[in-house]
């Protein structure tokens, strides 16, 4: 009962300040005048991986409880929206953006499918088993069940792996660099180079053929999803097939 009580004041309070349950995380390192927005499932791991190294070694805090870059104290700032300072300043703020449909299906593949989605596990502690009381622990055996359900989840209350990067990424492409995936290990050479960072390498890459898995995708579905995701599509389609700046 405890947990419902807090985990409810916590959704609350996340939807008054943030306009949304998962607020923006703005990774800043000031010195360098560099600023990541990360967006799941668009090579957040192994770009943190490699921003680690730019981190003063006094400010490294890992949690005791998950071995993960995503547990590494970064610094950064949360908010609804980034600081004008930043904006009109001389900062490097990008962020990567891929597909919306390559996104799901790769959320699905690598984040629902690999658990056994069972709530507040005592064997781990899933964002997702754990994701509105445990919304997801039930009919997501299939890729179709999963975007069943998640495409009936106002946007303000998605998850960050599939919540739409368009109300993450808010800001004009003359304001940040924004990266289509398939270009982010060309693009990262730059900054990898200019702070001296160990190779970007991309996890998760999916092998399986997505035209097949998208043919077995209901059209209506499909239909939906490019309703619910619009703003990103026409976010993506701005950028793919351009070389990043």
């Amino acid at each position: 009962m405890r947990y419902f009580i807090v985990h409810l004041v916590w959704l609350i309070r996340n939807i008054l300040k943030y306009k949304s349950i998962y607020s923006t995380q703005y990774i800043v390192f000031e010195e360098q005048k560099l600023i990541y927005i990360p967006v799941s499932k668009c090579g957040n791991t192994a770009i943190k991986e490699c921003l680690t190294e730019l981190i003063k070694k006094e400010h490294k805090i890992i949690k005791n409880d998950v071995s993960s870059v995503h547990a590494i104290d970064f610094p950064q700032i949360r908010c609804a929206e980034l600081p004008q300072k930043y904006l009109k300043g001389d900062y490097t703020i990008f962020a990567v953006i891929r597909n919306p449909l390559d996104r799901l299906i790769s959320c699905y593949f690598n984040q629902v499918k690999p658990l056994n989605l069972n709530w507040i596990s005592g064997k781990r502690n899933s964002s997702m088993a754990n994701y509105l009381f445990g919304y997801l622990n039930k009919n997501t055996e299939t890729l179709e069940k999963f975007l069943i359900k998640i495409l009936k989840i106002p946007k303000f209350l998605m998850e960050p792996h599939f919540k739409p990067f368009s109300t993450i990424v808010r800001y004009k492409s003359t304001e940040i660099i924004l990266i289509d995936l398939e270009y982010l290990e060309v693009w990262f050479e730059k900054i990898r180079n200019k702070f001296n960072l160990k190779p970007l390498q991309i996890r998760n890459k999916e092998n399986a053929d997505k035209n097949e898995i998208i043919k077995g995708i209901h059209p209506k579905i499909l239909d939906k999803i490019k309703y619910v995701y619009k703003k990103d599509y026409e976010l993506y389609d701005s950028i793919k097939n351009k070389p990043s700046v």
